[in-house]
């Protein structure tokens, strides 16, 4: 039974964890977005290329967190 509530407890830091990191990461591409700005007006257009492919990743990455976060979500509502 100990597991069964540490898994619990487990699950419920993972849905309150995974909106974070949405957050988190969408606080990270806004800024990575003004810093590709920078670099472009600074003329290091390879440097804002490689942002920009950082941003995806992020974009890519969190597409996966929501999907997470939703499949936790269901998995929660459809348990007795």
């Amino acid at each position: 039974m100990k597991n069964q509530d540490k898994a619990l407890t487990d699950i419920e830091k993972l849905s309150i964890l995974l909106p974070h990191w949405l957050h988190h990461n969408n606080d990270h591409i806004r800024d990575q977005e003004k810093w590709v700005k920078a670099a472009e007006d600074a003329g290091f257009t390879k440097v804002a290329d490689e942002l920009r492919r950082a941003i995806g990743f992020f974009k890519r990455a969190n597409r996966h967190l929501e999907k997470a976060d939703l499949c936790l979500k269901v998995k929660i509502a459809d348990a007795p």
